[in-house]
């Protein structure tokens, strides 16, 4: 009984929304007054979003024995990328670089990079094939992994982490 008072209700209030708003049920035979636009309401799809346009590379600095100066931080947090050097992947708290210098040059750099920036070196090793900084600086840590990939170049592997 109460299902049918419900059901009743909903149809009488429905008829009475249609009469108020002009409606005849769907019919223009007999319609008065100017036709009213559809007020069916639409949902745009969001764009999607754009993504950061990278920065452009720095240029490369002229061949010598000597380090490089240090470069701008990059995409490794705040550890500077080396250069001339490319990006053979990342991911968050880790950049993995290829470079056509040798490997005590790339050494040098981060060597004088990472004191100049502040950073305490708390443990490093090097050979002639292969350097390995441990960095710490005001919370934040980074090991920063320097090997020859042979006679084309060294691969510098950057990771960095909370402390």
């Amino acid at each position: 009984m109460r299902k049918i008072a419900l059901v009743s209700g909903v149809v009488v209030a429905l008829a009475l929304t249609m009469s108020a708003c002009g409606g005849n049920g769907g019919s223009t035979k007999g319609a008065a007054g100017p036709a009213r636009p559809s007020t069916t309401p639409t949902t745009a799809a969001p764009a999607p979003p754009t993504p950061p346009t990278p920065a452009p590379p720095a240029p490369a600095a002229p061949a010598s024995n000597k380090a490089p100066a240090p470069a701008a931080p990059a995409s490794s947090g705040t550890v500077p990328i080396y250069q001339p050097s490319s990006v053979v992947s990342q991911a968050t708290g880790h950049t993995q670089l290829s470079s056509p210098d040798d490997v005590a040059k790339v050494t040098a750099y981060y060597q004088q990079a990472l004191s100049q920036d502040g950073w305490a070196l708390p443990s490093s090793t090097k050979t002639a094939a292969s350097a390995n900084f441990v960095a710490k600086r005001s919370g934040a840590g980074a090991t920063v992994a320097v090997n020859t990939t042979g006679p084309s170049g060294t691969a510098i592997s950057i990771s960095t982490y909370p402390v």
